[in-house]
């Protein structure tokens, strides 16, 4: 009996030790967990301080406390455990590669919006640094024209190298050049300055007018010619350019390209006065009366209250023998501007020449009253005197028996 009682001791004793360990395995295997869970256990195992629950161990993949070692499942708590550690592992890895995808793409703004900050920055200073550019070329123009202005060209020129130097785009310069060269009649050196003006502004058009111009000056009217079209070419549909080529077309003697011009001009531009007004002039001066008075009538049309535009219509319809034309429009033209005694000059010369000598001699005696001692009043007494010469002649004339 005693030596049952001993083994049977032994035996609890030995139970005793092993539940223990396996009371410390559990306890230590407790701590792990919790402690991995506090640190990265994602959102659903971390709802605060716990225990861990069946269905927490469950999630973690962590056996039964009641099964520690996995026997009743047939699983293994070292291997089941470690299958947690390293899905635990992957998903805080996820998060930290989100979290680094953000964070690069937080560098990437913020790399961008430095980038964006330094354009701006940079842009700030071109434009401050043109600016100043502008403001110095500025100065040396103002004060080379005010050297040209006082006949020192010397230092005119001098100042407008440098400006030029400073900014090459400066077209003002190259003209305010080329006109103080024109002024001294230094052909080669103006030459010169429209072909800089020419290479650094390949766009500007005017260089190649002022070029044009020069070369007509120097009889040189095929060059001439040439830089002109050049011009043309550049400034298609430009209304400026028109009359500019206009004229140095008539200049060089070329009616017809002038009349192109300029009817270019008034059929781009209908409403243009001036555009009516120079075609008008043109067809007058070479002859087509017709043409001149239509173009003077659609002036009327545009600015009825011009006296100048009437008046011009009036001296159309006289030479076209007009006079009841005439007389209307020089009678508009003096109600219009009744100092003007050149219109009421007219009217007196068309009153006699349409044999209305009493309203003729009443317009000149008129003028010699209200204008004493102008070039009109002049003119009003010579008529005068003829018509008082043709009605004593013909008071005298011996009537017919």
């Amino acid at each position: 009996m005693l030596s049952f009682a001993r083994v049977s001791v032994a035996l609890i004793g030995a139970l005793t030790v092993l539940l223990g360990v396996q009371t410390y395995r559990l306890h230590r295997l407790n701590e792990k967990i919790a402690s991995f869970s506090s640190s990265v256990l994602p959102a659903s195992l971390e709802s605060g301080p716990r225990s861990l629950s069946d269905d927490a161990l469950d999630d973690a993949g962590v056996a039964d406390p009641d099964d520690p070692d996995g026997t009743q499942n047939g699983t293994d708590v070292t291997t089941e455990y470690a299958k947690a550690l390293d899905r635990l592992e992957r998903e805080r890895e996820g998060r930290g590669a989100s979290a680094g995808a953000d964070g690069a793409a937080g560098a990437a703004s913020r790399t961008n919006d430095a980038n964006k900050t330094s354009d701006d920055e940079n842009k700030d200073k071109r434009k401050r640094e043109k600016a100043e550019l502008r403001q110095q070329t500025q100065s040396l123009l103002n004060r080379a024209q005010d050297a040209a202005k006082q006949g020192n060209y010397a230092n005119a020129i001098d100042m407008l190298n440098d400006c030029l130097e400073m900014d090459p785009s400066r077209g003002d310069a190259y003209r305010q050049l080329a006109q103080i060269y024109h002024k001294l009649g230094m052909s080669d050196q103006e030459m010169e300055t429209y072909a800089q003006w020419m290479a650094n502004r390949p766009d500007d058009a005017m260089p190649h007018y002022q070029q044009a111009a020069l070369y007509e000056s120097l009889g040189m009217d095929k060059e001439a010619l040439d830089q002109l079209r050049q011009f043309q070419q550049m400034t298609q549909g430009s209304m400026d350019s028109y009359p500019m080529a206009a004229s140095l077309y008539r200049r060089l003697g070329m009616r017809q390209q002038e009349g192109e011009a300029l009817y270019a001009w008034a059929n781009s531009s209908p409403g243009s006065v001036d555009a009516r007004r120079s075609l008008a002039q043109y067809y007058a001066r070479i002859g087509d009366k017709p043409s001149a008075a239509a173009e003077y009538q659609a002036l009327v049309g545009l600015a009825p209250a011009n006296a100048s535009s009437h008046g011009a219509l009036a001296s159309v319809y006289r030479s076209m023998q007009q006079f009841p034309e005439a007389q209307a429009e020089l009678v508009t033209a003096m109600n219009l501007q009744p100092q003007n005694m050149s219109y009421r000059l007219q009217l007196a010369q068309v009153y006699q020449r349409m044999g209305d000598r009493e309203s003729a001699f009443q317009t000149y005696t008129g003028i010699m009253t209200d204008a004493p001692g102008t070039n009109e009043a002049v003119q009003a007494q010579r008529a005068v005197d003829r018509l008082e010469r043709q009605i004593q002649a013909a008071q005298n004339k011996p009537k017919p028996k």
